[in-house]
């Protein structure tokens, strides 16, 4: 004996609302592309460490922490994705937080750009000044 069984239903889709489209203004599109570049170019940066670390412990002199910290291939890798995640958050907040976050990423992207290539060039200039021709 088989059991009858109830046709499946079709249920209409509910209707979607629209994504909520960010109102950037001409300072908020500026700090887009300063948090957007500056994360690019960290997790770029991360690519070159090895060489950089390579080359000092060649030197064999002791560096600064600065160094050490910026000639791990981590530790950009980690500054850019927390700039990612701040621009992404920025852009998805509402009006009242969005300027904060996408200052946030900028400020944060650049400050990590400059301490990691100081970080880096910093050793190789003090030894460039210690050279007397």
């Amino acid at each position: 004996m088989s059991e009858s069984v109830a046709p499946l239903e079709v249920e209409t889709k509910a209707e979607k609302k629209p994504a909520v489209q960010p109102k950037l203004a001409a300072l908020d599109w500026v700090l887009v592309v300063v948090a957007g570049n500056t994360g690019v170019f960290l997790l770029g940066f991360s690519l070159v460490t090895d060489r950089f670390r390579a080359m000092f412990e060649d030197f064999g002199a002791t560096v600064p922490l600065l160094t050490r910290i910026a000639a791990r291939w981590y530790s950009p890798v980690i500054a850019g994705l927390v700039v990612a995640a701040l621009l992404v958050a920025g852009l998805r907040v509402g009006p009242k937080r969005q300027r904060a976050l996408l200052g946030g990423a900028a400020g944060l992207g650049v400050v990590s750009v400059a301490a990691f290539l100081y970080g880096i060039y910093w050793p190789i200039f003090a030894i460039a000044g210690q050279i007397k021709p």
